[in-house]
């Protein structure tokens, strides 16, 4: 189960098998090249759950191969620097990933991106949510009661581990240090529940709901020895950006040929889909990478 950074990158060209080394002939064009970051995707999650966090972004490869007439490169890794070294071309022409940690990383790198569409989960939502959790036996039952935890929030970025948690728990009048516990690695953070040895303090974990059904169902923790406290608002889950470097005329083929993918039920069905991709809501706006 991968629910930490992991450095691990998978790279293969639509149509072949995977492989260290996409293959396509000298005389075709470059190919476009998409930093796969889901969470949920076969090669970035475990195979505990079945039909679960398998999704095979291989054959939405295949679909944009056929639609766009250039070969397609998939590169794997929760990193955006780790695909761009991998990157056959050095570049990286459309990502796919957490809206907001996709955003992030493009600041980072000053990649200017643009929001083409999102896709849908098994029920057709296009968000997510964080989730609050303690020891089934903490006490703590609303966020009014975690005055004296230890909070173990998400990276800085994270919509749903930091930002909304904090907005909540200052709403419900629980003081925030100003410099906050966190973890990048939601089972590290779930973890120290069960480590902590101080008996004067108890722990809670901000974790995104699907994490703690993957941790359970890989038997990370037993089932049941956590308990969920509080829940945060939906936000926006995976969605897929172009970089600029594409061009104007082949940013509009992708927006369409995405939009296009979840016609085809079996399309639906490798990417553990209800609709497939349905377009952004904000899809005319970029966002500019800067660095501070």
């Amino acid at each position: 189960m991968k629910l930490t950074m992991k450095r691990r990158i998978f790279i293969f060209g639509a149509g072949a098998s995977l492989v260290s080394v996409p293959l396509w002939a000298a005389e075709q064009p470059a190919p476009l090249v998409i930093a796969v970051m889901d969470p949920l995707a076969l090669e970035l999650a475990c195979s505990c759950i079945p039909g679960f966090a398998q999704r095979k972004y291989r054959v939405l490869a295949e679909h944009l191969q056929k639609e766009l007439g250039r070969p397609v490169v998939c590169v794997f890794s929760e990193s955006l620097r780790a695909t761009f070294t991998r990157s056959p071309t050095g570049k990286i022409d459309l990502l796919i990933g957490k809206d907001d940690i996709v955003k992030h990383d493009a600041k980072e790198f000053r990649l200017e991106i643009e929001p083409l569409a999102k896709l849908t989960d098994l029920e057709g939502k296009t968000t997510h949510h964080g989730i609050f959790v303690v020891e089934k036996n903490d006490p703590a039952r609303m966020l009014e009661d975690l005055a004296s935890h230890k909070i173990i929030f998400g990276p800085e970025h994270s919509t749903e581990r930091r930002v909304e948690p904090v907005r909540m728990l200052r709403s419900s009048g629980v003081t925030i240090p100003g410099k906050p516990y966190s973890s990048t690695s939601e089972k590290d953070a779930v973890m120290e529940i069960f480590e902590n040895e101080d008996a004067a303090v108890r722990v809670c974990a901000l974790v995104a709901a699907q994490s703690l059904k993957l941790m359970e169902g890989c038997q990370l923790i037993e089932r049941g020895s956590l308990r969920i406290l509080e829940r945060t608002p939906e936000v926006p889950f995976i969605a897929a950006f172009t970089a600029k470097a594409p061009g104007p005329e082949t940013v509009t083929e992708i927006r369409k040929s995405l939009l296009a993918f979840g016609k085809d039920e079996k399309n639906c069905i490798a990417l553990e889909s209800k609709k497939g991709f349905i377009a952004y809501e904000k899809e005319k706006e970029k966002e500019t990478g800067h660095r501070a």
